[in-house]
């Protein structure tokens, strides 16, 4: 998930739709849309019961996973999902990586 300031005395923004301080169950395209944002970037092992699932993005950080296995678990993840019209879009922006779920 990416967070993300404007302007220095901003409150951070989010990727995930929050209303009242918690994420709403979600209906339709924006479901789906939350559905990708969450399965892209959740962290490799930290999902219990299901210690493969995830994206390695630690690995990435820390040079143990290439960005290709990155980029692959996240397809194969929004296939499981059934999300085959989303896709990961990626940019450099000041030196850093960016990434993000589109359709």
């Amino acid at each position: 998930m990416q967070s993300s300031q404007s302007l220095p005395n901003q409150y951070q923004t989010w990727d995930y739709y929050v209303q009242d301080g918690i994420v709403p169950i979600l209906e339709g395209s924006q479901e789906d849309s939350q559905a990708a944002t969450i399965a892209a970037f959740i962290q490799l092992g930290t999902i219990p019961q299901l210690p493969d699932s995830g994206i390695p993005w630690v690995e990435f950080f820390t040079n143990t996973a290439q960005f290709n296995q990155v980029d692959n678990a996240i397809k194969l993840a929004l296939n499981q999902l059934g999300l085959t019209d989303f896709y990961p879009k990626y940019d450099l922006m000041n030196g850093n990586l960016v990434a993000q779920v589109t359709k």
